[in-house]
């Protein structure tokens, strides 16, 4: 997909994973949405596992800010994943915090 737009922005609070964005020529912010400097319009923003890491009465906040950051003609795409299975697992194991419901 990035192949498609000039600019390309990642929003990153994992270190080890912000690294990998900053070396393959990403404008890359190690912080969390929350606290990103977001000072331009985008033509699409994807969210994409990150919302279950969001306090839910945090999520208008959230969603706002998304929805403020893009363009006129802009999309957003909010994407999300199953409370247990293999990749919440893989979750996990990558972030003790990571706050997905259970079955």
């Amino acid at each position: 997909i990035q192949s498609h737009f000039a600019f390309k922005s990642v929003i990153e609070p994992a270190s080890e994973f912000s690294q990998i964005f900053t070396s393959l020529g990403f404008d890359t912010q190690n912080t969390t949405f929350q606290q990103a400097s977001l000072s331009r319009q985008y033509d699409y923003i994807l969210c994409s596992h990150v919302l279950y890491n969001v306090n839910l009465p945090d999520w208008p906040a959230f969603l706002d800010k998304m929805l403020a950051a893009k363009s006129a003609q802009g999309k957003c795409t909010v994407v999300m994943t199953a409370g247990y299975g293999k990749h919440h697992d893989m979750c996990c194991a990558i972030n003790d915090k990571h706050k997905s419901s259970t079955p």
